[in-house]
């Protein structure tokens, strides 16, 4: 199993709970409960995802997993 500490991602505990990432002209924005760690399965992410590079969306998914935009 692998080490926890070796997570990219957070955890998030409640499903009112919004967490953002910034990295250069990219933003993450995840809400939801699971884990944002892009290596976990799909069933482990019971988050919504949203991508925005500049200042375009260019993936967007529920917290069911249903995708509505993916230019990644």
């Amino acid at each position: 199993m692998p080490d926890p500490k070796d997570k990219k991602g957070k955890e998030l505990n409640n499903f009112n709970e919004v967490h953002t990432e910034k990295k250069g002209g990219r933003i993450d924005i995840f809400r939801g409960s699971g884990g944002t760690d892009p290596s976990d399965s799909n069933d482990l992410k019971a988050h919504s995802h949203t991508v925005i590079i500049g200042k375009e969306v260019v993936y967007d998914r529920d917290e069911n997993g249903t995708v509505f935009t993916d230019k990644k």
